[in-house]
């Protein structure tokens, strides 16, 4: 197939679809619903492969999208505020968080992670000693926002 041919096929496709555009969406969200998970996986694979693509994909959606970066920065503090009770141990907070900052000091990417997420699906945890861990970063990004007690 030369180029000609590929350009005819293109604009033939596209113009069925603008003829169709709200049954070929139905058709996909109901595909989406229905292999939620082999998306997610394929995705994961897909992230895993080609992780330097990603990262670069990621940094020019933040450099493109700096107010949508803001309201997630700002939402994560608020929710992080909202969910510190008065009777936490601010001093073994901090300490927990200086652990990680001299991991990353000495080369060792790790995150201080909230076991019961802050902003959970299911259900929302506090910001208190208790509720924190070391995690490799790896190990916290596939983790996610989500709870398996």
């Amino acid at each position: 197939m030369n180029e000609e041919q590929k350009l005819k096929r293109r604009e033939r496709d596209h113009a069925r679809y603008l003829k169709n555009r709200e049954a070929v969406r139905e058709r996909q969200r109901l595909y989406r619903l229905a292999n939620t998970e082999r998306i997610a996986e394929t995705k994961r694979q897909w992230h895993d492969a080609n992780l330097g693509r990603a990262k670069e994909n990621l940094r020019r959606w933040r450099a493109a999208n700096p107010h949508a970066v803001t309201a997630s920065t700002i939402n994560r503090q608020l929710a992080k505020t909202r969910r510190t009770v008065a009777w936490a141990d601010h001093s073994k907070i901090r300490a927990i968080y200086a652990i990680a900052r001299t991991y990353r000091d000495f080369g060792i990417d790790c995150h201080v992670d909230h076991i019961i997420p802050l902003r959970g699906e299911l259900v929302s945890g506090l910001h208190v000693e208790h509720n924190l861990q070391l995690l490799p970063a790896h190990l916290n990004d596939a983790k996610g926002n989500r709870y398996e007690p």
